[in-house]
Formats: structure tokens, sequence, C-alpha cells
């Protein structure tokens, strides 16, 4: 994403989390949601993924939403997840925002920044 954007990569996870605007719908389902979303400051792209992965016996839901930085240029068809994991897996190791929820955490949760590649979390 070249130099830091005050907006979407100041550093403060929260404040940068909530700079994306969703631009397109890409993935629909009711456990796995992808979006491209841009930063409206520096016009950078983003991959929003919202995954969960359903308890099923005490209806404590594992959930997470994962805010990946993209390239500059054109990230092709992201209509399915195989799609979007071959995209992911092509990327450079970078930094991108993680909201993660496991199953029995009782505090909410908060995004933070994290290094290396990112993927798909399990899901239903």
């Amino acid at each position: 994403m070249g130099e830091a954007c005050p907006s979407c990569r100041s550093g403060d996870a929260e404040h940068d989390a909530a700079a994306w605007r969703q631009e397109r719908n890409c993935i629909d389902e009711s456990h796995l949601g992808v979006n491209l979303v841009r930063c409206p400051a520096c016009g950078g792209r983003a991959l929003r993924i919202f995954t969960e992965l359903i308890d099923w016996s005490e209806g404590d839901d594992s959930q997470a939403t994962l805010l990946v930085p993209l390239p500059t240029g054109n990230p092709g068809t992201l209509s399915d997840e195989a799609r979007v994991a071959a995209l992911l897996a092509r990327l450079p190791l970078d930094t991108h925002l993680a909201r993660i929820h496991p199953k029995g955490m009782t505090t909410p949760p908060t995004w933070t920044w994290r290094q290396g590649r990112a993927h798909i979390l399990p899901h239903d």
C-alpha cells in the first residue's frame, strides 16, 4: 500500500479499521462474507473477510473479521472462496487487521494489526 495513510494505516488498529468503506460485495454467505472496501482518504483497497464457526452445542459462535490491504490494481474476480484464497496466497507477506472473537471469549474483541500472510479462517 505504499506510504502510510493517516486514515487507514495510522498504527491505531481501531481507528484504522473504521476508515474503510464498502465498495463491492463479493461473497455473501451465512458464515462467510467477503467485501472489497476502499479507504476514502488514500483510495487504497482491502478485502474485508468475515467468518463464523457455529457452536452447535452452546451457541457460543467463534467469529473473525480480517481487513487485508491489497496492492494497487484490479484484484480480479472474487466470487467464490477458492478465488479469494488464491488471491491471499499471491499477496506478499504484510500486515493486516484482525478482530477475532473465539468461543469462550468474555471480553469484546478489538482490532489488532498482525504480521504475516492472511488466510480465510475456519467457518461453517
